[in-house]
């Protein structure tokens, strides 16, 4: 996927719309990066709720975002997400309410990604980039790095 402040995907209007990634097996999670849709519309990001689940049928919440705007691409600040190491196979993205979801990018990573690939990087401001080959994809991101799919409604590009 490429950042660029507009919105990689778009749910259709809806009660609270969802995007999720499947990361084909269970593991310990570092973080996930949110960078949102950068126009008059991306207060609508404002309570975004993040969810894991083991097995695709029973989420926790473990973030609700505090009301607050946040961008990413205009200023470098995507929201960070801090998940301490707690394991998930499926990372869903929630709105509450009657809403549109619709995200510029999200970027998921494993536990051990800064440890491992990035010592020293600062973990407020994400560094990696989608759509790379797969050599690289391993390398650089072991979770995900390609362009999210909704997985709720149709999508729109």
């Amino acid at each position: 996927g490429v950042k660029n402040g507009r919105w990689g995907f778009h749910t259709a209007l809806e009660d609270d719309p969802w995007w999720q990634i499947d990361l084909k097996r269970v593991m310990p999670l570092d973080q996930v990066h949110v960078y949102n849709r950068c126009d008059a519309v991306a207060d609508r990001a404002s309570e975004l709720i993040v969810l894991l689940s083991e097995d695709g049928d029973h989420f926790k919440q473990v973030y609700q975002h505090d009301g607050t705007v946040f961008y990413g691409y205009t200023d470098g600040r995507p929201l960070v997400v801090g998940l301490d190491g707690q394991k998930a196979r499926y990372v869903r993205l929630q709105l509450p309410g009657r809403t549109c979801l619709h995200l510029d990018e999200v970027e998921v990573y494993q536990e051990t990604f800064y440890r491992d690939f990035n010592t020293g990087v600062q973990t407020d401001a994400a560094t990696q980039s989608a759509g790379r080959n797969e050599k690289e994809k391993r390398m650089m991101s072991p979770v995900f790095g390609l362009m999210p799919r909704c997985l709720s409604s149709q999508t729109r590009r």
